[in-house]
């Protein structure tokens, strides 16, 4: 990718206050929100158009998941309701209730069967999308649940929460299948292999844990940081982890020997992002002093330092391939960089707000964020 794209950028715009999820999946032709406002809203990702507001919710609506076919869409509020619609009619199908609290986190299977949610009563919900029937109530975290992750084939739930645990569960029998437990502060940052074998943890204890999702064995506990781990990153096989937090360092470790590969210095101040390519060459971190740098895993050593933000970068993200990286930052823009020129491609404006989250499709073709103003926007970095 060393030549340089004309960006074809749209803006859509509709919520009236801040955007707390965004939802993009892998085919890229529908993006959902979810917002303050207490709405979600669809947009057609080729027009930039709305494609419908979703009313309901009586209260912000804190977290929204779309399946891979995009036909359903899963909303979470504080208004302790998950709700379903159809995306193609964006008619409401199920209001599922039961939580007692808000709900902060939902996640859908890739078939859409399954729906699990998350919330501040402390309990994980799993629920079958097509009648809205409960299919199990998982109990024993002691604090609000923050996160939640569906296996593709549903037959996995992970989550984590204020209790300092992480919980594995088979929601066939709606039994625990583990309890990942060992962190001492609060789970903050999770991601999961692409082939959901793995299961990372980032934890306010200081700590990076790796798990298997199917045994709930535990595979390796890092230690280094000397601060909280905020953020976590895997490679798509799993052999590469990569933190970050307020220690102003990247840490990658091998999942596989259990042992630290590098410290990677060079932000002058905390680590907000982190982003591994999917072969785990590439790595992207983001930092409160404004830089964006990439790595070059193999040899540890800094490929460049990508300057252009006037604040904070709260997020990056890098395409499947590693040749393209995205930014979001406390200045109110996206950028976008050439990984191989290490130049930039474009800065797309219109935020008037931080831009908390920054994802790509999986062909990366399509560049969402979501902002502090309202706003999800889209951009083409391919167009032209």
């Amino acid at each position: 990718m060393g030549h340089r794209h004309r960006p074809s950028a749209c803006h859509p715009e509709g919520h009236t206050g801040p955007v707390l999820g965004v939802a993009l999946p892998g085919g890229g032709q529908l993006l959902a929100s979810s917002g303050e406002d207490g709405t979600v809203r669809l947009w057609d990702t080729a027009s930039g158009s709305e494609r419908a507001t979703l009313e309901g919710h009586t209260g912000p609506v804190l977290g929204v998941a779309l399946p891979g076919g995009g036909e359903l869409v899963a909303s979470s509020g504080a208004d302790g309701t998950v709700r379903l619609w159809e995306t193609d009619t964006a008619s409401p199908l199920s209001i599922l209730q039961g939580h007692t609290g808000s709900v902060w986190s939902v996640a859908l299977a890739a078939d859409g069967h399954l729906v699990a949610s998350s919330g501040g009563d402390g309990t994980v919900r799993v629920w079958e999308t097509g009648d809205g029937r409960p299919v199990a109530i998982l109990q024993g975290h002691t604090g609000t649940v923050w996160s939640v992750a569906l296996a593709d084939d549903g037959q996995r739930v992970a989550s984590g929460g204020g209790d300092g645990t992480a919980r594995l569960w088979d929601t066939r029998t709606g039994q625990p299948v583990t309890t990942l437990q060992g962190h001492t502060g609060a789970i903050w940052g999770v991601a999961l292999s692409a082939d959901t074998r793995l299961l990372a943890i980032g934890s306010l204890d200081g700590t990076a844990r790796v798990w298997e999702t199917h045994t709930g064995r535990p595979v390796a506990t890092f230690l280094g940081h000397t601060g909280a781990v905020w953020v976590v990153a895997l490679s798509a096989d799993g052999r590469v982890l990569a933190s970050g937090g307020p220690d102003g360092t990247v840490r990658l470790w091998d999942t596989a020997t259990r042992q630290p590969l590098a410290i990677l210095e060079g932000h002058a101040g905390a680590v907000y992002g982190v982003a591994l390519s999917a072969d785990g060459q590439h790595l992207a971190s983001g930092g409160a002093d404004g830089t964006v740098r990439l790595w070059d895993t193999a040899t540890r050593q800094p490929l460049a330092i990508l300057e252009g933000h006037r604040a904070s970068v709260w997020s990056v993200a890098l395409s499947a391939d590693g040749h393209l990286l995205g930014s979001g930052s406390a200045d109110g823009t996206v950028r976008l960089w050439d990984t191989s020129s290490r130049s930039s491609v474009t800065t797309l404006r219109g935020h008037s707000g931080s831009v908390w989250c920054v994802a790509l499709s999986a062909d990366a073709q399509l560049v969402a964020s979501g902002a502090e103003d309202g706003t999800a926007r889209l951009s083409a970095p391919h167009n032209g």
